[in-house]
């Protein structure tokens, strides 16, 4: 089967040796991985006990699909986070990385009272064919965490930046993401396998490849209007 190929730009040295796109397998959470697959138990009636061996969690066929299609997208930098009534504060290491971080205000999600910004991974992704990704929250390395990856679907042929949209629970403590956690899951919406291929380059052919399918062209529905256009040209 011939696999879906991505090609990740990135101008960010740090970020092309520490943070790589890949699969979700690479990143499984501990506990999974010191999980066995079976485990001891007896049944049996009449006082006639029989030693059995039951399936854990690490034989269950959804959740080894869920861990194995998926690409896994870490954040390269820590990032403190807080949300008061619905708006959300934030901060890192450095005003660069605080500036990749966008909010989504009040009135941009009335009626879904809780924090919510979208924070920029330092890559610009490339998929000429425009297979749709589901953007999902890395849920199994972060179950205990008061902070989720939204969901939504996208491709990377008709834009190709990366950013993730993070939601955290209104009037609580703040909470802390750390440089390198997988944070959301790019699940492909195909039986094919993925490839990614990365790649170093300069920052004016990051900029020209982050501007080719983002340039702030129209007031709302870029994405769309981005898409119809293309079809013409």
């Amino acid at each position: 089967m011939k696999p879906i190929t991505i090609t990740a730009y990135t101008n960010d040295a740090h970020i092309y040796d520490m943070f790589k796109i890949e699969s979700a397998m690479r990143h499984l959470p501990k506990w999974f991985k010191d999980l066995s697959k079976t485990y001891p138990t007896t049944v049996g009636n009449q006082g006639r006990p029989i030693n059995l061996s039951v399936s854990t969690m690490k034989n269950c066929p959804a959740i080894i699909e869920y861990l194995s299609r998926p690409l896994a997208v870490r954040i390269p930098y820590d990032l403190v986070l807080r949300c008061d009534d619905g708006e959300m504060g934030w901060s890192a290491p450095t005003q660069r990385i605080v500036d990749l971080v966008i909010e989504f205000h009040k009135n941009q999600k009335e009626g879904f009272n809780i924090g919510h910004c979208k924070a920029g991974v330092g890559w610009e992704l490339v998929e000429p064919e425009g297979i749709p990704f589901l953007f999902t929250d890395a849920y199994y390395n972060n179950f205990s965490k008061n902070w989720r990856a939204t969901q939504g679907i996208t491709n990377f042929r008709d834009q190709h930046h990366l950013a993730i949209n993070i939601s955290t629970p209104t009037n609580q403590e703040q909470t802390q993401i750390d440089a390198g956690q997988p944070i959301c899951y790019l699940m492909p919406l195909s039986e094919r396998p993925v490839k990614v291929v990365s790649k170093l380059v300069s920052p004016e052919e990051f900029k020209h490849i982050a501007e080719k399918r983002n340039k702030k062209f129209t007031f709302i529905d870029k994405f769309k209007k981005n898409r119809k256009l293309k079809k013409f040209n």
